[in-house]
């Protein structure tokens, strides 16, 4: 198998890598879940374990008119929640779903009594006595649906809002309840918790880049297909054949090269190492006989 051959090969598993990566990066999990519970009750609450299971997230409840919230100690929150109806989140069953339960004063039915006793009596004669007594009792018992007033030195804070309520777990100070109601009574919604989750996409990413790598290898072998690339590769297989025969001692070295230099013995010139002073001084210009050469000038002069 040749060299291009196997770098088709490589970019077509390449290709097949990028292409999944990129599907397995379309299709996983967000960072984040939404797990939602729908609602019938004025009040929502939520214990401070179940708001520790967000602590990064928020939680939001949706209404039709405007919400109050409070924050209040455990047992305080549970004695007023114990005289109006409400729902406790009590845990979240997967990333899609809250778990609830009903707590707090329900509505009882109506019982309805009736008693209709009746007596007939003939003593002898043609004598009809029919007494009919009917009695009914409807006693009712149905309280009020409107959560009770909120005490103000029960409730640690409060705020409000319209339609809607969200609020970060971040705020809600640790080991309080949180407490969400309706202001006019009628029922909330719907609510739900914003939780983060660990997704392990670390695979992903490496397939992704290994897809990039082999891709890239094919591409190129895919490009010499189309370009004649025959003449260089022929310079090339003979460059290192030749440095092959030549390490081999097998070939001759080229001209002028370093190695050829060497097998033709050309010596390096050699520097003169004598020492300067052993040379005999040149000629000096004034020299011992000039003063009786000017004596001489100076005669003829006069």
């Amino acid at each position: 198998m040749t060299l291009r051959t196997a770098a088709l090969i490589a970019g077509a598993i390449g290709v097949l890598l990028l292409a999944f990566g990129l599907i397995a990066d379309a299709v996983k999990p967000a960072a984040t879940a939404s797990p939602t519970a729908s609602l019938d009750t004025p009040v929502v609450v939520y214990t401070p374990d179940i708001v520790a299971l967000a602590p990064e997230g928020s939680i939001a409840v949706a209404g039709t008119g405007e919400i109050k919230a409070y924050t209040a100690r455990p047992v305080d929150a549970d004695a007023w929640i114990a005289s109006v109806p409400a729902t406790r989140v009590t845990a979240i069953v997967d990333w899609d779903t809250l778990a609830t339960t009903a707590v707090g004063l329900r509505p009882s039915p109506s019982p309805a009594a009736s008693a209709s006793p009746s007596a007939q009596g003939s003593p002898g004669a043609s004598a009809s006595t029919a007494p009919s007594a009917s009695a009914s009792a409807s006693p009712s018992a149905s309280p009020s649906a409107a959560p009770v007033e909120p005490l103000l030195d029960v409730w640690r804070d409060s705020t409000s809002a319209r339609a809607s309520y969200t609020v970060a777990v971040a705020s809600i100070p640790t080991g309080l309840t949180l407490v969400i109601e309706s202001a006019d009574g009628t029922n909330l919604t719907a609510t739900s918790m914003e939780i983060s989750r660990i997704i392990n996409d670390t695979w992903i990413s490496n397939v992704t880049w290994w897809g990039i790598a082999l891709t890239a290898i094919g591409l190129v072998a895919l490009v010499a297909l189309v370009i004649d690339i025959r003449p260089v590769q022929s310079k090339g297989e003979s460059w290192l054949a030749q440095r092959s025969r030549i390490g081999k001692g097998l070939g001759a070295a080229s001209p002028g090269s370093r190695r050829a230099r060497r097998a033709e013995g050309v010596a390096m010139p050699e520097a003169s190492l004598d020492n300067a002073d052993d040379d005999p001084p040149p000629p000096h210009a004034d020299s011992g006989d000039e003063p009786a050469n000017r004596d001489a000038t100076r005669e003829d002069e006069r």
